[in-house]
């Protein structure tokens, strides 16, 4: 079924491999069924973890 995406550990496995110090995933597709503040609580775990992670959504801006 993935031909060119990453499912989402790949995508957490190349953001740990650049060392990334903050980064924002787009384009959720309602990963799992996950509700918004479940997203928010996947979003926390990945922080306790070490990784500087937003889930983006719809409206979310991002200052450069």
């Amino acid at each position: 079924m993935l031909k060119e995406e990453a499912t989402f550990s790949e995508t957490l496995e190349i953001i740990k491999e650049l060392n990334a110090k903050k980064t924002v995933l787009t384009h959720i597709e309602e990963m799992n069924g996950l509700s918004f503040d479940e997203l928010k609580e996947v979003e926390r775990q990945l922080n306790k973890k070490g990784l500087e992670i937003r889930i983006a959504y719809d409206t979310f801006i991002v200052e450069v």
